[in-house]
């Protein structure tokens, strides 16, 4: 018998090739043959430093482990919520194990080579069959071949028509340079006594979070991961788009649609692009033969563009393919090449130089890779430019779930809380998902540092703190038990959240308000704002004094207010909830004494009264430090201002703006600005942009993931289904159709969809709603009038 529970003793070891891993990067190839003479189970816990691919007889099985930390490293299970059986004969098992040492991506976090198995194949009377666990040495069945083929390029393999150099952040940290003049054969084909086969090497014991060991000489403290495996799924281009003068489109054409081998001659460079219609993250497949020496590489990019500019998406003419690439040089036999790590592309452009010998593509195709998401909830309305950027929203917000949510696929891959909270409430709202949430509240927690704040962004290796993110991770835990109503993690995540507040508490100023400069304390991508744009700072030239951000102290209010309303769901001592909501009255009296603008009719963005924004009358708005008269007042003037440098929200902070007109009933000013989202739909993209294309600032993400608000907004506000009470036990009902003449849709709760249906017709709203049985609903109709719902099917109307 094998004990294969989460917390009983485990006997695997982790393991590596024998030698000290001296470079940065090594791949390795672990396998384990053995043969069935009945039928069995394949159960296994999985996990690796730094990436892996688990295949059994050259099946993909899985992929990972999820990016964490090193007290939170990721282990996968096999077998156990659906099984794996093995009928009675030869099996190879293999696990293709990556280092990155530590390099690698930023949201990455490794130390060395290792691969931990610990598992079995069982009967049906759960007896051993096949012991797999990696073992020490002579006890291990393991066989290891370290990879001689695996290289790295600088930069990501940067490839363009442009001497211009490529300036955009980008966190991968490194792309593939695979050389198979080095090692031709697959590795998997060579016999087991091949003395490229080796016996593993120990490295250290395995232990877990939950293993009471006094000390824990292994770098990694193992904890099951939180999320399921990846959807992986064949994809094909959809179509050649250009290619050299000698080059045949209808070959490869043949190759990508039907698989007809293309045959590029001896001596020859060539080039063809292929696009996949949309954009994806995928593990790009290429299989090929002969061409000894010849060069293969794939070049990656969300769009055509020239000198890094992006215009019309896919537009070839006068455009080009400009991105990171992987590389690969043949060993003249057959191979089948795949990156360890996906990539983001729509468009790929091969590079094919042979030498003295012709090579043959076989097979050139992707894998699809993402979280698997699945849309639950529909949206359409009577805007064409809304069920557009509804589709838009959601192949957006897909792209950026992975191991968790990420900003861009393309360029960071991080999850920074600011843009993960928004991707939050679609994922639930749309999806019906909860882990990404979930594992966003307890990454940010387990990234605290000893002086209070969290990381901006986590799983990280580089650490960076934005202190307005740890405000808003309070609040997205705060919705988080709104929308879901989990005590248990409130509970452990309160006192965290406190020391959050304390460290904002330390700095307020004689005024009462928080007033300080440390870190970087962004806000919105602001171009004439402090710092490159984003940091929301409002000193002046030659003053040495700090002055308070109004925006900051609101969010720190928001944060505050969040507190107040969790501290009963905590079970903290109600004097510890009082204090909370005393300072949260104290602030909020000093932000209305100190930065409203009688001359302006608005909230100023500092004491000084020199200067405005959007965001700091939108937080006013929604954390009521505005109240009713000044409410009323922000509505007549926010939209009459001229001064150049009144700040308007971009992309990322026009989630707040839809939420405050919502809460106004300025439903129109909402449909207004994404009025102007036209502009991605006709340059053709397939995914919502980090930022507007601007003349003066080249547009770097094409698929950014704080850009996925209006599908929350669609189905919060215009259909206006939201959780009256914790974790919907009264669904709330308050639909805004605004300037459109009807809209309908489907939103998934935990009890059930919701329906709604309305109409607007010669001065009448009509509205009628499908809700779960026995839960209470709390309808408001746009007159105002409430209407209290048992659940079941309902109709109402009212003047409009």
């Amino acid at each position: 018998m094998i004990d294969l529970s989460h917390t009983g003793p485990w006997d695997a070891k982790w393991v590596w090739c024998p030698g000290r891993q001296v470079a940065p990067f090594q791949r390795c190839f672990f396998r384990l043959d053995f043969t069935l003479e009945q039928a069995g189970y394949l159960k296994l816990h999985l996990s690796a430093d730094s990436r892996y691919k688990l295949y059994i007889n050259g099946q993909l099985l899985g992929v990972g482990p999820a990016a964490g930390d090193f007290f939170n490293y990721h282990y996968d299970s096999f077998g156990f919520e659906q099984k794996i059986k093995l009928n009675p004969r030869k099996y190879q098992l293999v696990v293709e194990v990556l280092s990155f040492g530590k390099n690698g991506p930023i949201n990455e976090m490794h130390a060395r080579g290792a691969l931990m198995v610990h598992g079995a194949v069982l009967d049906d009377n759960e007896n051993v069959l096949v012991p797999v666990s990696t073992k020490d040495g002579d006890q291990s069945q393991w066989r290891v071949l370290e990879d001689p083929t695996f290289g790295t390029q600088e930069r990501g393999g940067v490839t363009a028509d442009t001497d211009k150099p490529f300036r955009f952040y980008w966190a991968l940290g490194y792309t593939e340079a695979i050389d198979l003049t080095k090692m031709a054969e697959d590795p998997l084909t060579l016999p087991m006594d091949d003395l490229r086969w080796q016996l593993t090497q120990y490295v250290c014991p395995v232990y877990r979070r939950s293993d009471p060991v006094n000390d824990y000489p292994a770098p990694w403290l193992l904890v099951p991961s939180v999320i399921p495996q990846p959807e992986l799924g064949q994809q094909m281009f959809l179509q050649v788009v250009r290619h050299s003068d000698n080059a045949t489109r209808s070959d490869w054409e043949g190759l990508i649609f039907e698989g007809k081998p293309v045959t590029v001659p001896a001596n020859t460079s060539l080039r063809v692009i292929f696009d996949q219609g949309q954009l994806t993250t995928a593990y790009p497949q290429i299989s090929f033969t002969d061409g000894k020496d010849a060069s293969i590489r794939m070049v990656y990019a969300e769009a055509f563009s020239k000198d890094w500019q992006k215009t019309i998406r896919d537009q070839a003419e006068g455009q080009f393919v400009e991105g990171h690439s992987d590389v690969v040089i043949a060993g003249g036999k057959t191979a089948f090449y795949s990156p360890m790590r996906w990539q983001t592309f729509r468009y790929v452009e091969l590079y094919i130089d042979t030498q003295d010998q012709p090579l043959t593509i076989k097979q050139f195709d992707s894998l699809f890779h993402a979280y698997p998401l699945v849309r639950q909830a529909q949206f359409a309305s009577d805007n064409e430019l809304s069920n557009q950027l509804w589709d838009l929203s959601w192949h957006t917000l897909r792209l950026c779930c992975q191991d968790h949510f990420t900003d861009c696929p393309y360029y960071e891959q991080l999850q920074y809380v600011g843009d993960s909270l928004i991707q939050a409430l679609v994922a639930f709202n749309v999806g019906g998902d909860t882990l990404l949430w979930r594992r966003l509240l307890t990454d940010m927690d387990h990234s605290r540092q000893h002086f209070g704040l969290t990381m901006s962004r986590y799983p990280s290796h580089h650490p960076q703190m934005i202190p307005t993110f740890s405000l808003i991770w309070i609040r997205a835990v705060q919705l988080y038990d709104q929308h879901v109503g989990e005590t248990q993690l409130v509970k452990e995540l309160y006192n965290g959240m406190g020391q959050v507040i304390q460290w904002f508490m330390k700095r307020m100023n004689d005024d009462g308000l928080f007033a300080s400069l440390e870190w970087w304390q962004f806000v919105d991508w602001v171009p004439f704002w402090k710092k490159g744009g984003g940091s929301h700072q409002v000193q002046r030239e030659g003053d040495p004094t700090i002055y308070p951000s109004t925006i900051v102290n609101m969010q720190l209010l928001d944060a505050l207010d969040a507190m107040v309303q969790m501290g009963a769901i905590a079970g903290v001592d109600e004097y510890v909830i009082q204090d909370y909501r005393q300072k949260a009255d104290a602030l909020k009296a000093s932000i209305r004494k100190h930065t409203w603008s009688d001359d302006r009719s608005l909230f100023a963005d500092s004491p000084n009264l020199d200067q405005f924004s959007e965001h700091a009358n939108l937080l006013a708005v929604l954390t009521g430090i505005a109240d009713e008269s000044q409410q009323q007042l922000i509505s007549e003037n926010l939209f009459n201002q001229t001064d150049e440098q009144f700040a308007q929200c971009t992309m990322y902070f026009q989630f707040y703006f839809a939420r405050a007109m919502s809460q106004l009933g300025l439903t129109d000013r909402v449909w207004e600005r994404l009025d102007e989202w036209q502009g991605f739909i006709d340059v053709n993209l397939t995914t919502l942009p980090e930022r507007p294309d601007h003349p003066d600032k080249q547009a770097r993400s094409d698929c950014h993931a704080w850009s996925a608000w209006p599908a929350h907004w669609y189905v919060s506000s215009v259909l206006g289904v939201h959780p009256a009470e914790r974790g919907y036990a009264t669904i709330g009902i308050k639909p805004q159709l605004g300037r459109q003449n009807q809209a309908q849709g489907i939103v998934p709760t935990p009890h059930g969809p919701v329906t709604v249906q309305m109409v607007k017709k010669d001065g009448t709203f009509m509205f009628a709603a499908d809700t779960p049985a026995d839960v209470p609903c709390v309808i408001t109709l746009p007159d105002g009038a409430i209407t209290e719902h048992a659940g079941g099917l309902v109709k109402l109307q009212c003047q409009c």
